[in-house]
């Protein structure tokens, strides 16, 4: 018996591995097909006229549900995503509810869409405004020395921001990055500290182009 199965297992060995082999890449294959589900956040960007800013946005992500086979979507969640463009170059000021369609995104062969979330995205448009505001010095120690605080001057003492007209109605200075008294050096007689402007990390805020702050006291 032993005999007669020791033929037959080196009896056209080669074909029989070759069979093996095929039956372990279907194997193989079969289980990268087995369809899952995952899901995956994009970030959105949003393109407006260049006289207009948005002003507020009620998300900058979107979350796609998404269903395929574990080795296509495998491949996609560690490639980069590019973000979703929202194109509102020909929309006016005022409040848009923008649809965030399903095929927004370039999917993979045998991936799809199941859900969006959110599906809509609320978003404000206003005029692009400017409003120049005092630049205020932003000292590290909460008690810095009162002397020096009042003789401090910045240069330049104002500067001009740009960014929609309710949100500009609501700042009133702009702050320097933080800075000491023993950060000064002497020149002149006078203490100098050289800084920069702090970002306004608001919506609706163009960007303050990087700018030296001098600081004398």
């Amino acid at each position: 018996m032993k005999h007669a199965f020791r033929e037959w297992i080196y009896e056209n060995g080669s074909y029989k591995l070759v069979a093996l082999f095929i039956t372990l890449i279907l194997w193989v294959s079969v289980l990268g097909r087995k369809e899952t589900t995952v899901v995956k956040e994009v970030p959105l960007q949003f393109m407006t006229a260049e006289e207009k800013i948005i002003s507020n946005v009620s998300s900058r992500i979107v979350r796609f549900e998404m269903t395929g086979s574990r080795r296509a979507l495998r491949r996609f969640l560690s490639d980069k995503t590019e973000p979703v463009s929202v194109d509102l170059k020909s929309r006016g000021a005022g409040r848009l509810i923008v649809t965030v369609p399903e095929d927004s995104i370039k999917l993979p062969f045998g991936v799809k869409v199941l859900s969006v979330n959110p599906t809509t995205i609320v978003v404000d448009i206003e005029e692009l405004a400017k409003k120049k505001v005092p630049v205020i010095v932003a000292w590290r120690e909460p008690r810095e020395n009162n002397r020096v605080i009042l003789k401090a001057v910045t240069e330049p003492a104002e500067i001009w921001i740009e960014g929609g007209k309710n949100v500009l109605n609501k700042i009133r200075e702009v702050l320097t990055a933080e800075v000491s008294s023993k950060d000064a050096v002497e020149v002149n007689g006078r203490h100098v500290i050289k800084t920069k402007i702090r970002a306004l990390e608001l919506d609706g805020i163009r960007s303050i182009p990087e700018q030296d702050i001098t600081i004398t006291f």
